[in-house]
C-alpha cells in the first residue's frame, strides 16, 4: 500500500494560485490518493475531538441507484475506507436505493453499518450523527438533505467524489450552477471532486 505523506495531503488542500494549467490526474493517481482523502476525513476536528466521550457517528448519504455496478460500488467502497481509516466511528447509511439485492450485500459485508430508511430512522440519524458525508455521484445529488442538515443541525458535513460543472463542463452548464450548490459546497468542511 502506498504511504501517504503530509505533503501529499497539503497538495490537495492548497488553493490554486496559478495561471498554469493543472494536469488532470489519471484514474490510477486518483485511486492512489484516496488514502490522503481519508486522512483528511480522520483529521476533521469533529471526528478527532476528545470533547465527546461517545463514539462519533458518521451519516453517509449515498446509494443513489442500483442500475449499474458503478452506482452500486460507491457505497461499499466508502464504507470500507471509513471502517479502515476511522475504525472508532459508528457508520449509518442513508440510501436512496438499496434494492436488487444491494441491501443484503451491504448487510452481509458491513454488519456494523446501520441502514436508515424510514422517516423516523432518518430523523433520529440526523439528530444523533456528528457528521454527514455526501457520497459520490454525478452532481450534488442530495442537495436537499445537505440543506436540511445545515439548517436544522448546524453540524459539519463533507462532500466527496461528485462531478461539479466548473472547468470541465460545457460553458452553458458552468454558467448555470445552482446557487444552493455553491452555498452548500462553500460551507462544507471539505469538498473532493472526482473531476478535479
Amino acid at each position: 500500500m502506498q504511504q501517504v505523506t503530509t505533503l501529499q495531503v497539503l497538495y490537495y488542500l492548497q488553493p490554486l494560485k496559478t495561471d498554469k494549467e493543472i494536469p488532470m490526474p489519471t484514474r490510477k493517481e486518483f485511486l492512489q490518493n484516496i488514502p490522503a482523502f481519508i486522512g483528511i476525513l480522520s483529521a476533521l476536528p469533529v471526528l478527532a475531538s476528545s470533547r465527546l466521550a461517545s463514539k462519533k457517528i458518521i451519516l453517509i448519504r449515498s446509494s443513489w441507484q442500483t442500475v449499474n455496478i458503478g452506482d452500486i460500488a460507491h457505497t461499499p467502497g466508502i464504507l470500507s475506507l471509513l471502517e479502515k481509516y476511522i475504525p472508532g466511528a459508528e457508520l449509518r447509511l442513508w440510501p436512496s436505493d438499496v434494492g436488487n439485492g444491494v441491501k443484503e450485500l451491504l448487510a452481509r459485508n458491513f454488519p456494523n453499518v446501520k441502514i436508515v430508511q424510514t422517516k423516523a430512522e432518518t430523523d433520529q440519524a440526523m439528530a444523533e450523527s456528528d457528521f454527514l458525508l455526501h457520497g459520490s455521484g454525478p452532481s450534488l445529488v442530495a442537495r436537499a438533505t445537505l440543506d436540511t442538515w445545515a439548517k436544522q443541525t448546524g453540524k459539519p458535513y463533507g462532500v466527496y467524489g461528485i462531478t461539479f460543472p466548473g472547468n470541465y463542463a460545457a460553458p452553458e452548464a458552468a454558467a448555470n450552477i445552482n446557487p444552493l450548490d455553491k452555498e452548500l459546497l462553500s460551507k462544507a468542511a471539505f469538498v473532493f471532486f472526482r473531476d478535479s
